[in-house]
């Protein structure tokens, strides 16, 4: 069988008004492989023995972005995951990461035209 999923995707943040912007920041992203989101997460024990997980937003953030367009913090434009991760930007941080790892988890991808 031969699927044909979508393998990227765009995401315009909403944060500090930027959907209303003439010109938005624009996050293009891709999807993940499966172990390259294996590589996000960990599952282990804790002290008590108690099953636990933890994300690597910044992981997720760094694999999925190819580029950004129409970003600036400070001045600097910000074009690269690396570039964003450095930036002082937490609030507009956290919405992309929440978004990219909503994404990651979604378990129906749109199907592409073949």
């Amino acid at each position: 069988m031969d699927y044909n999923f979508a393998d990227k995707y765009e995401f315009v943040p909403a944060f500090g008004g930027n959907r209303d912007d003439a010109n938005p920041a624009k996050f293009y992203c891709r999807y993940l492989t499966g172990p390259e989101r294996d590589r996000c997460s960990f599952i282990g024990l804790d002290a008590d023995k108690k099953t636990m997980i933890r994300i690597q937003k910044k992981e997720y953030v760094r694999q999925a972005i190819i580029k950004i367009e129409n970003l600036k913090c400070c001045g600097v434009e910000i074009k690269t995951a690396e570039d964003f991760l450095k930036a002082p930007i937490a609030e507009l941080y956290n919405e992309v990461a929440e978004y990219i790892m909503g994404k990651e988890s979604e378990v129906k991808r749109e199907l592409k035209n073949s």
